[in-house]
């Protein structure tokens, strides 16, 4: 499923779908057994980087293997 930027800030807030905002990815980063690539398109206007440095800082303190690259021109999609 695929969501524009409007869907989202119409359909899932804070308030209305708590458990979309809940930090998932950082209950698991003790898991992840291979290595991962973030690629962030630095014109996402969906997920905010702040949500990826988060995860990465988890990644880092846990000691896993991950890069980290930017896609000047890139969307979420």
């Amino acid at each position: 499923m695929f969501f524009s930027t409007d869907d989202v800030a119409i359909v899932r807030t804070l308030q209305t779908h708590p458990e979309v905002f809940e930090r998932k990815a950082l209950k698991y980063a003790a898991n992840l057994e291979d290595k991962l690539l973030f690629i962030y398109g630095m014109q996402d206007h969906v997920v905010p980087f702040k949500t990826t440095a988060v995860l990465a800082e988890e990644l880092i303190k846990q000691g896993k293997d991950f890069d980290f690259t930017f896609a000047q021109g890139a969307t979420h999609g």
